[in-house]
């Protein structure tokens, strides 16, 4: 049994490694992975305008799935966690913003991932607003009580 076969497109013999494998058919393809490699540039360079038109109505169509896929490797990425860990996170705030206690219902976006930036431990979760406010005044504690004692001595408008 031969290790090598001619390829259909340069018609050069080659070793069974250069070729991809077929599963179904258990067969190896007729054309090497450079002949194909080759083939799909030069399709993608020719049709580049009909493809990234097809691309842009896909990610159109499937917004709403594009985007719950990217938040969720953020939360992994960013933040270590899985969607599972920031749902439960959630429960256990009642589903509510830990600063303020909007809900995420009523917010206009997902709450955001509050942690520590200098040991990337997760907090909790914020709506934007609490969390901006937060990250505004560095997470400092002492920046926080100026902040309240600024708004108590000097009037404010809020509960």
């Amino acid at each position: 049994m031969s290790h090598s076969k001619v390829c259909n497109a340069c018609g050069i013999e080659k070793d069974l490694s250069l070729y991809h494998y077929k599963r179904k058919s258990k067969r190896h393809e007729s054309i090497c992975k450079v002949c194909t490699n080759e083939r799909s540039r030069m399709y993608r360079q020719k049709n580049k305008d009909a493809i990234a038109k097809q691309r842009k109505q896909y990610r159109e169509d499937n917004k709403e799935a594009h985007m719950h896929s990217k938040w969720v490797s953020s939360l992994k990425n960013q933040y270590g966690i899985t969607e599972a860990e920031y749902i439960d996170i959630l429960a256990r705030q009642n589903g509510l913003c830990a600063i303020c206690g909007t809900s995420e219902s009523d917010s206009p976006k997902r709450f955001a991932v509050d942690h520590n930036h200098d040991t990337g431990e997760v907090r909790g979760v914020l709506c934007s607003s609490c969390n901006l406010g937060l990250g505004n005044l560095g997470d400092s504690p002492d920046r926080l009580l100026s902040a309240f004692r600024y708004l108590v001595e000097r009037g404010h408008y809020g509960n």
